[in-house]
């Protein structure tokens, strides 16, 4: 019986999407709010600097230098240590103490701090080679010429320290909200092609009470495709159908001419409908719709089972009040 069950919820899986997307979107939203709060503290985290020298793209680094240009082009300067020149950039007018003395020889060295970058914009080169040629003897006339000198690495000290770290994040919050309205989506597509064979119960707003029923059924029937939960009847054939006992005015079993029998209920509105087929094909199906209408008719007394006259002469006076 556990493995029919088991079978059964795999098989039937009526309520099975809302569990899929509310349990996805919980996750996503929970990644989210964790990649955001990681990116708030890494803007807050200073990471303990590298050598200039050592440190990669997005690296947080230092230089040590003994020498910076008195001129900059758009907050770019000329740097030097140990007789070697470097681009630094750091916003105009921006530099601070330590610097400002270096500039003015009362520093023999200073200590900057940034992020290296491999993209000086030749706009940027440009704007450098009258300062370049300011400072040395031997001048320089194109970008090739300057890039001899500085390399196209630069040490970017406005650039964020934990930059790769802050965009790894910021990329997975979005994607993780996006996928949360994707999942949202989905979900109202799913409810809007379901919706009719749940209206027995998403009016009373009782998806998830009847999804966590779901997991622990009573009885499952297996060849017959239903099962029943604490307070709700599912049917999976011929088409997902759910139902609160409560709300089973009549069920009663019709036999066709081909042998097949097919379970019909009337709904708290007196509507007819037919929510299980069993196959002349299969026996056990039969039994099973015996042993669920046997079930019923136990445990609900309020629930008229099967279509004798007395049940039929009750429905037809229920149907004629509910006119008046």
């Amino acid at each position: 019986m556990k493995y029919q069950m088991n079978r059964l919820r795999d098989m039937i899986k009526v309520l099975y999407p809302y569990r899929v997307y509310r349990n996805l979107k919980r996750i996503f939203a929970l990644l989210s709010l964790l990649m955001f709060i990681l990116m708030i503290v890494f803007c807050f985290i200073e990471p303990e600097a590298i050598r200039f020298e050592e440190a990669t793209d997005l690296q947080y680094a230092y230089m040590d230098i003994d020498f910076i240009s008195q001129d900059h082009y758009q907050g770019y300067y000329i740097v030097e240590k140990d007789g070697y020149c470097y681009i630094y950039h750091q916003a105009e007018d921006g530099l601070d103490q330590a610097l400002v003395y270096l500039q003015n020889g009362k520093n023999h060295t200073a200590k900057v701090y940034g992020v290296p970058d491999n993209e000086v914009s030749d706009d940027v080169l440009k704007g450098l080679i009258p300062i370049f040629n300011q400072i040395y003897s031997d001048p320089v006339d194109t970008i090739e010429e300057l890039v001899y000198y500085t390399g196209y690495q630069y040490l970017d000290h406005d650039m964020t320290p934990n930059a790769y770290q802050i965009g790894i994040c910021m990329v997975f919050t979005v994607v993780f909200f996006l996928a949360i309205w994707i999942l949202k989506a989905g979900e109202m597509i799913y409810t809007r092609r379901f919706s009719p064979y749940f209206a027995n119960i998403c009016y009373r707003g009782e998806e998830q009470s009847a999804l966590e029923e779901l997991q622990h059924p009573i009885h499952a029937f297996y060849h017959l495709k239903a099962v029943l939960l604490p307070n709700y009847l599912v049917c999976n054939h011929p088409v997902p159908f759910m139902i609160a006992y409560e709300d089973i005015v009549m069920i009663y079993e019709r036999h066709g001419l081909s042998k097949d029998t097919r379970l019909i209920i009337y709904d708290r509105d007196l509507k007819k409908k037919t929510i299980l087929s069993a196959s002349s094909l299969n026996f056990k199906s039969h039994e099973e719709m015996r042993m669920l209408l046997s079930y019923i008719s136990e445990k609900y007394p309020n629930i008229l089972v099967g279509d004798t006259r007395e049940n039929m002469s009750v429905l037809l006076q229920m149907k004629s009040l509910s006119k008046q």
